[in-house]
């Protein structure tokens, strides 16, 4: 904003940004323990220290995997069964999940359907002007 000579948009972005952020934090129900995916093949999750995890934790969500040494870790369908997260989030990207993933995922891990959910990838791990929408969004998951 001061480079471009922008303040005053910034400022109404930034405002906008956290109404949405206090909005989330007052959700009824919290994400809860989770394992949030981003890749197959091998099968890989967010782990401690990432932006997802940060945001995540703004909806009131509990890494399963945040005390694992790596930021990203390959997890199998064993471990996943093994860690029983509250809920499964499937990422659009990079890889792009589908239901068919769940399909796969629910028969490997003997977990639930009803855990896993297919989320926008953008919108929980891009920062910067996507933020707003990005809370906004996680309100609805």
């Amino acid at each position: 904003a001061r480079l471009l000579g922008v303040h005053e948009a910034a400022a109404a972005w930034r405002a906008r940004t956290d109404t949405a952020r206090a909005a989330l934090a007052l959700r009824q129900t919290p994400l809860g323990r989770y394992v949030y995916l981003i890749w197959r093949g091998p099968w890989m999750a967010a782990g401690q220290d990432s932006f997802i995890t940060a945001m995540l934790a703004e909806a009131g969500g509990v890494n399963a995997l945040a005390d694992h040494p790596e930021r990203f870790p390959t997890v199998t369908a064993a471990e996943l069964a093994t860690l029983d997260p509250e809920r499964v989030l499937l990422s659009s990207e990079p890889f792009p999940f589908r239901s068919k993933h769940i399909d796969e995922l629910v028969r490997a891990t003997g977990l639930p359907e009803e855990r896993f959910t297919l989320v926008d990838g953008e919108l929980c791990s891009w920062h910067g002007v996507r933020m707003e929408a990005g809370f906004r969004y996680l309100a609805e998951v």
